[in-house]
């Protein structure tokens, strides 16, 4: 056997044809052409696709699939037998390369649909019917006494054969049908919508919290009646659970209104309070291209880092200027944006005479707007200042002060 190691780097593909290929030009005809199997295969996500009709729009596609191999096509010569000797010599075995992908068609080649009273036209192989999908027909086309011809929409929910274990034993009470088999979990947490009446106790609750995490909780909805649970845990320093547990025992939470996903201090309205509009909250989100490179995607929910107490690092749920952001998507309270634009809104926008479940006390104002607008170009502007830095360009003063700010932040809840 000869072996040459130039034709041995050389790809193949093999195409199980379901089908007897006696013209080579016919069947690349169906697979599309070879450009359409070289895409199929730089694509690795396409599937090859078999036409039978390749010029006839009704033809129902056969989809393929592919498969990684690792096999030799060999060229096999045998001489004609002139003198003595055996028939192994007479065979001349040369490698011609290597096929590692290979094309099979699985679903039923004959799976087509013709339209009743339409036959095929067995040269051209396509369906005898003089509908133009190429241009408007007049009404005379609707006047011609002719069956009416709607090919389906789908052909099935599969493209291959499969057996479908029916199983008559299954049975259900008619209690149950239609409602959750899982027991719902417990949840001692108060929801309640924009519309909701507001509680003054919080639910009964097995055992006990821990009287110091229910001491300090308390003294932080004293100081500041709504809060968001990642703020809470990273100033209390505890794990989700011993939070959720404190959180049932001095708030009830929001679902719905501009307060929503935030814990309020139970017995307190902010429905009735113009001042708890710097308590709302506002989404954040990164929209534009130039942001979404510099800010990577969270996943999951929000995870503070914990950190003894006394000087810590800024934690995510403060919008700061000197701190480029750590997620795409962040729900801010107003009152923990540190932003000299956002202060001056507070003090100089109109308190409006209702509280509405869209805009809380800010009404139509457009102030929620200019909130976000402010964080944007405060995003766009780390973003210019870390990357001029980065690229070693020149930074104006102004900007030099903000990469040596101080970015800590003092909890004087901690005792």
């Amino acid at each position: 056997m000869e072996v040459d190691l130039k034709k041995a780097r050389r790809r193949f593909l093999r195409v199980e044809y379901p089908g007897y290929a006696n013209d080579v030009s016919k069947v690349l005809e169906t697979l599309g052409g070879t450009k359409t199997i070289a895409e199929t295969l730089r694509d690795p996500h396409k599937r090859p696709e078999l036409r039978f009709r390749p010029g006839d729009t009704d033809c129902q596609v056969a989809f393929g699939s592919r498969r990684q191999t690792a096999d030799l096509l060999l060229r096999v010569r045998k001489k004609k037998r002139t003198g003595p000797g055996s028939d192994d010599d007479n065979l001349k075995i040369e490698l011609v390369g290597i096929v590692d992908t290979v094309f099979t068609f699985e679903a039923p080649a004959d799976f087509q649909f013709i339209p009743p009273g339409l036959d095929v036209d067995s040269k051209t192989g396509k369906s005898r019917h003089n509908l133009s999908r190429t241009e408007l027909m007049g009404i005379e086309f609707l006047e011609k006494k002719e069956e009416i011809y709607m090919p389906p929409a789908m052909f099935s929910y599969t493209d291959k054969p499969h057996k479908y274990g029916f199983d008559s034993g299954i049975s259900f009470p008619d209690k149950s049908a239609g409602k959750r088999l899982r027991p719902k979990r417990p949840s001692y947490a108060i929801l309640i919508d924009f519309n909701g009446k507001t509680p003054s106790e919080c639910r009964e609750m097995p055992g006990s919290a821990i009287p110091e995490d229910l001491r300090i909780c308390k003294k932080l909805f004293e100081e500041r009646p709504i809060w968001s649970r990642g703020a809470v845990s990273h100033v209390l320093n505890l794990s989700d659970a011993r939070t959720k547990d404190v959180l049932c025992r001095t708030a009830y939470y929001f679902s719905s209104g501009p307060w929503k996903r935030l814990w309020v201090r139970l017995g307190y309205d902010p429905r009735k309070n113009p001042e708890s509009r710097k308590y709302q909250g506002i989404d954040y989100r990164v929209k534009t291209p130039y942001q979404r490179d510099a800010i990577p995607s969270a996943t999951g929910s929000l995870t503070l880092t914990r950190l003894p107490p006394g000087k810590r690092a800024v934690p995510d749920y403060i919008f700061d200027p000197t701190r480029l952001l750590q997620q795409r998507q962040f729900r801010y309270q107003i009152c923990d944006i540190r932003l000299e634009e956002v202060e001056g809104l507070l003090k100089e926008s109109e308190i409006s005479s209702e509280c509405t479940e869209k805009d809380g006390w800010f009404g139509s104002g457009g102030v929620l707007e200019k909130i976000r607008q402010a964080m944007r170009c405060s995003v766009d502007r780390m973003i210019e200042i870390i990357g001029s830095a980065s690229h070693d360009k020149p930074i104006a003063e102004e900007d030099k002060s903000i990469l040596s700010a101080d970015n800590s932040f003092s909890d004087e809840s901690d005792e």
